[in-house]
């Protein structure tokens, strides 16, 4: 009788992540450097990864933005404000959000947050988890061959030994299955999670790249 073979578990690659968090009862830094490195033309090269607060506004307490992060490709912090909604707060969710009422002190109009963030990731690739919620609070359309998201896309999940199809995969089990880092422990935080999902990225970047790539080139010969 021949006895069956077991199975050799495939061993799930973890990166050591070295989050670099403001100092702060609530994480917040008011970091606008990435405006001024556009200017100077010296801004990082590479992907940036975005990742954004909400509160509730209105009587249905209708998702809005209330603080904007982007992190560079090294995790340094370009871009991290609160955001002042268009309507009157009704939830601050700071269970979720970390944002309280005191944080609206030195909150910027939408308008300005809105026009800041397209102008640092225009015509750059963007990595995020579900970003169409931060894009849909930022009225933002960005090219679709230009988003790298980690909720939607198979790579992370296939590495973390999840099934690439799977849908409602969070980002904090993502982070400590992939990075063992945990994260959203409480208060979430834009600057940890954006800074999560970069390391994720960078750890499956040359499979999902090659993904895109093979992809953009089958879509030309269909066309031609």
């Amino acid at each position: 009788m021949v006895a069956c073979a077991r199975k050799r578990k495939r061993r799930v690659t973890k990166r050591k992540v070295k989050m670099t968090l403001p100092p702060s009862s609530n994480n917040y830094s008011n970091v606008t450097t990435g405006l001024q490195m556009l200017r100077d033309s010296t801004f990082p090269a590479g992907p940036i990864a975005l990742d954004c607060e909400m509160v509730g506004v209105g009587v249905n307490r209708e998702s809005a933005l209330a603080r904007a992060t982007i992190v560079a490709y090294d995790g340094t912090v370009l871009y991290d404000v609160i955001c002042k909604p268009c309507g009157v707060i009704t939830d601050y969710r700071t269970r979720y959000s970390g944002i309280r009422p005191a944080d609206m002190a030195r909150a910027i109009p939408f308008s300005a947050v809105q026009d800041e963030v397209k102008q640092i990731v225009k015509d750059r690739i963007i990595v995020g988890h579900a970003l169409k919620h931060d894009f849909k609070v930022l009225n933002l359309i960005h090219p679709e061959e230009l988003i790298r998201d980690t909720s939607t896309a198979p790579y992370a999940k296939t590495r973390a030994l999840i099934n690439g199809n799977a849908t409602n995969v969070p980002l904090r089990r993502l982070a400590y299955i992939l990075l063992g880092v945990q994260i959203q422990m409480g208060e979430h935080n834009s600057v940890e999670d954006a800074q999560a999902n970069m390391e994720i990225y960078k750890l499956v970047e040359k499979e999902w790249e090659a993904g895109i790539n093979q992809s953009v080139r089958k879509r030309g010969v269909r066309e031609n």
